[in-house]
């Protein structure tokens, strides 16, 4: 009756919200929210055999918990925290591209480690928010094994990973690339005292996604476009008094609406990540603010990940840059 897709954004929209369920029964609907995060692991379950499904998703939350964890030890610091997203970036970049990691790729990553970072420094509250967090990945396993059950035959073998020198290389330099401009984007933004910083390397690492120059401006542009008109969602969003079943609601359709539209038409799934970010990171949206005040509010926001993530794909595939770090790791013999 309905296609696998269609299943599978339900499952994945169910899995994300059941945080936010126990959160809310027992009084605490800043921890499933954060548990949320964590149960957004689930947008990386692939269509393979079981073992591969909760090797890959089991792989996936320790990622997540561990960029939380980062972000969430480093947001004292902004030249740590820039320095820290870097580097992670990189890790993340390398590995999501040696192993041909689908879509959504590293980009939720790169959601968590920003949103951890815009908590306020509490040594005390850290342990809590990453048990928060861990519990929406173990809570992502478990719809592993149910998704399977209800599922058995929509699988196939894992992609092989191309472990060859220069492809190792090839991927090494780039990951390079993009870990530094994500990293010098969010370090420009935490020193221009942003109100929200955590949208400049989230909107860099997005347009990044693509594969080609070409696909990072086609992209860059449905970024913006996206984004305003998701803030324009946010803002009616918000305007209604948020209790328990009503952020549950909003959460179940717009992730929904991004696990269905991801693979298929980028701008469109912008239009439902922007407004579910806004409400992750618990931003204060106020109920008599403007549509006009929100976008103005986030337009440099933008515009300076998706030029950093520009700039960044200029110089991974435009440029002679790549080629002459090639050569000069041959050279060295590394």
């Amino acid at each position: 009756m309905f296609s696998s897709s269609i299943k599978l954004s339900f499952y994945i929209a169910t899995c994300v919200t059941l945080p936010i369920l126990i959160g809310g029964y027992l009084g605490f609907v800043e921890y499933g929210i954060l548990g949320c995060l964590g149960a957004m692991t689930l947008a990386y379950l692939p269509h393979l055999r079981l073992p591969d499904r909760i090797k890959r998703v089991s792989v996936c939350g320790f990622g997540f918990i561990f960029c939380f964890s980062v972000g969430a030890l480093t947001s004292f610091n902004p030249f740590l925290s820039a320095i820290s997203l870097g580097v992670i970036t990189i890790c993340i970049t390398y590995i999501a591209k040696v192993n041909k990691l689908a879509p959504p790729g590293t980009f939720f990553f790169i959601v968590v480690y920003a949103l951890a970072s815009t908590f306020q420094f509490d040594i005390q509250e850290i342990p809590t928010r990453i048990a928060a967090v861990s519990l929406g990945v173990l809570i992502a396993i478990i719809f592993v094994f149910i998704i399977s059950h209800l599922d058995r035959n929509n699988s196939k073998p894992a992609p092989v990973p191309d472990y060859s020198p220069a492809t190792i290389r090839a991927i090494a330099i780039e990951a390079t690339i993009i870990g530094f401009f994500v990293g010098a984007s969010y370090l420009l933004a935490l020193i221009s005292g942003l109100d929200n910083p955590y949208w400049v390397p989230i909107s860099c690492v997005a347009v990044l996604q693509g594969q080609s120059f070409s696909v990072v401006m086609s992209r860059q542009f449905h970024r913006v476009i996206g984004t305003f008109l998701g803030l324009s969602l946010a803002w009616g969003i918000f305007y209604v008094d948020l209790g328990v079943l009503w952020i549950v609601f909003v959460v179940f359709v717009l992730q929904f609406l991004i696990d269905y539209y991801v693979p298929r038409h980028y701008g469109l799934a912008v239009i439902f990540i922007t407004p579910l970010t806004v409400l992750f990171a618990d931003s204060a949206i106020e109920s008599d603010a403007t549509v006009f005040d929100l976008l103005v509010a986030r337009f440099v926001d933008i515009l300076l990940g998706s030029l950093a993530g520009l700039l960044a794909a200029w110089v991974t595939f435009r440029t002679r840059v790549p080629t002459f770090i090639m050569k000069l790791l041959e050279t060295l013999k590394i």
